[in-house]
């Protein structure tokens, strides 16, 4: 399992990172969406950013036969009727782990440690960022991530 980085503590990466296709954020806030949307368009961090507010919707998307490949998802933790990790566990219940993309855990708040814990239980959350989101984080974390990749 990848270690779980705080992207505030993670080590700066001299990395350029490389463009996504397709970043899917599930986030039941509509500012922070909003904050999301401008940041991915004006870095070119991403192609296309799929938004979702509902987890329900977001899992009917994994479902679709039409739905096109995801390469980061940015899932907020606290969600009313189903968390960030009750959507983790559904979504692994329903196609295979290793189809999962990188999950980065969006928080209003520090993970405590019963977060920390249940975060171990999922080898996809390869971080987690603070929210609300900024342009530095969100790099960093990709530079992270692709970094780990090209050593696995």
């Amino acid at each position: 399992m990848t270690m779980l980085h705080s992207i505030e503590t993670a080590p700066l990466l001299p990395l350029p990172v490389r463009p996504l296709r397709r970043i899917l954020s599930l986030d039941d806030e509509t500012v922070d969406q909003m904050i999301c949307q401008r940041m991915i368009a004006r870095s070119a961090l991403a192609e296309e950013l799929v938004t979702f507010f509902k987890p329900p919707d977001a899992l009917a998307y994994f479902d679709s036969k039409d739905s096109k490949p995801i390469d980061l998802v940015l899932l907020d933790v606290n969600m009313p009727v189903m968390d960030g990790f009750e959507f983790l566990a559904t979504l692994q219940q329903r196609i295979a782990p290793c189809c999962i993309p990188p999950v980065l855990m969006m928080l209003t708040v520090p993970l405590g440690q019963v977060h920390l814990e249940q975060a171990k239980g999922f080898d996809t959350i390869r971080g987690y960022l603070n929210k609300p989101l900024s342009l530095p984080d969100l790099q960093s974390a990709l530079a992270l991530i692709q970094m780990e990749d090209e050593h696995r």
